[in-house]
């Protein structure tokens, strides 16, 4: 699949609005199983899906990083600094203030992110609270011996110069970790986003709005791999509200897409099936699992690809 990016979705929805025919509107006899060459699907499925199917292992990336800042702790079992270094974004935490309580770490964090290639930075705040244990204890000093890692964050997005802003709270549990990272752990939990903003070049004008629920069971992956988990299931919910106008000369081109949209990708050994359903009609496709982004704030920063 392609990057789970919050804020790209801009620039994907610029491109899928090139797909507008001369004039659009909603069918009014929907059917049971949907053409996925349709230009609202194909909306749905590059904006809602492939742009948030990928977000747990954002999560957790940012997450690891904020982990190896923990006083006294023995480097976490993910592979990031190697990831980054590969990728064609910088990343930096600007700065954070951590404490601790209760047997969690907490961070309140400032982040900004930047693609080198379309130069395009996002600003990321947020507070990220991470619980390390050792057969269901909390450690203060996390080393070698930690086996679960808990997550509970609130992220606000804002994007640079636009009015593009979002906010994500997750929820996020990690267990039976290998820090051999030969053996693949669990992950489980929930994300919750909403964006809403305008975007627009010479051609096009779209304003949108969404709202996103996000369920993870059971994904069976090894932290810091590239490789696809070999099974679980995610589940999403999304309310959409996108409404494009494409003006070229005395042409003018809109599309509107509004509605809820229940989509799950269910994982099954390096491929994923996605389902989606709009209330309906469903549309299925059976693809390879892609590589993950390469840094883990890629899915806030628009890029055209």
């Amino acid at each position: 699949m392609r990057k789970f990016a919050l804020l790209a979705l801009m620039l994907l929805l610029a491109a899928a609005a090139l797909l507008i025919p001369g004039c659009s509107s909603t069918s009014t006899n929907p059917v049971v199983y949907g053409d996925t060459n349709s230009v609202q699907f194909q909306i749905v499925q590059n904006v809602v899906a492939e742009n948030s199917l990928e977000g747990v292992g954002n999560i957790v990336d940012v997450s690891w990083t904020l982990y190896d800042s923990i006083p006294g702790v023995t480097t976490s079992p993910k592979s990031f600094s190697s990831r980054a270094a590969l990728s064609d974004d910088i990343l930096v935490v600007d700065s954070f203030n951590y404490s601790y309580a209760n047997g969690w770490h907490i961070f309140a964090f400032w982040i900004w992110a930047a693609d080198t290639v379309t130069h395009d930075t996002v600003n990321v705040t947020g507070i990220d609270s991470l619980q390390a244990l050792n057969n269901g204890v909390p450690m203060q000093v996390p080393d070698t011996t930690v086996d679960d890692l808990y997550i509970r964050a609130h992220y606000d997005v804002a994007l640079r110069n636009t009015n593009i802003v979002g906010s994500s709270d997750n929820s996020l549990n990690i267990v039976n970790i290998d820090w051999t990272q030969i053996q693949p752990a669990v992950i489980d939990g929930s994300v919750s986003e909403n964006l809403s903003g305008t975007f627009s070049d010479s051609e096009i004008v779209i304003d949108f709005n969404f709202t996103n629920t996000l369920n993870a069971d059971s994904i069976v992956a090894v932290p810091g791999s590239e490789e696809c988990p070999s099974s679980g299931l995610l589940s999403l919910n999304s309310s959409v509200d996108i409404s494009a106008i494409r003006t070229i000369g005395a042409s003018v081109d809109t599309l509107n897409v509004q509605g809820n949209w229940a989509i799950s990708a269910a994982f099954n050994n390096g491929s994923v099936t996605v389902t989606y359903y709009d209330g309906t009609t469903y549309w299925q496709t059976t693809e390879v699992c892609g590589t993950p982004p390469a840094s883990p704030l890629a899915r806030w920063i628009p890029h055209v690809d």
